[in-house]
């Protein structure tokens, strides 16, 4: 569940539309509503990553030179 549910969360950072198709569906066996509630709480953690202990972690993939990835995940849109 928390893989399926990581990977809508991305989807849905990453404005993909549908965020969750019947073949996902189908290859993780979780329908969308039943990752809603974990992916809600994956969101959340992820937008207080700045706050935590691990600020240096979060800085370092914040970094253009290490490809700003961070940056491109730090606000999900769940619907």
């Amino acid at each position: 569940m928390l893989a399926a549910s990581a990977f809508y969360t991305a989807r849905c950072s990453l404005n993909k539309s549908p965020a969750w198709t019947e073949t996902l569906k189908f290859h993780t066996g979780y329908a969308e509503s039943e990752i809603m509630e974990c992916s809600k709480l994956l969101a959340l953690h992820h937008s207080r990553c700045g706050e935590s202990r691990l600020r240096a972690v979060y800085k370092k993939y914040s970094k253009v030179e290490n490809g700003g990835v961070l940056l491109l995940f730090h606000q999900p849109s769940l619907s």
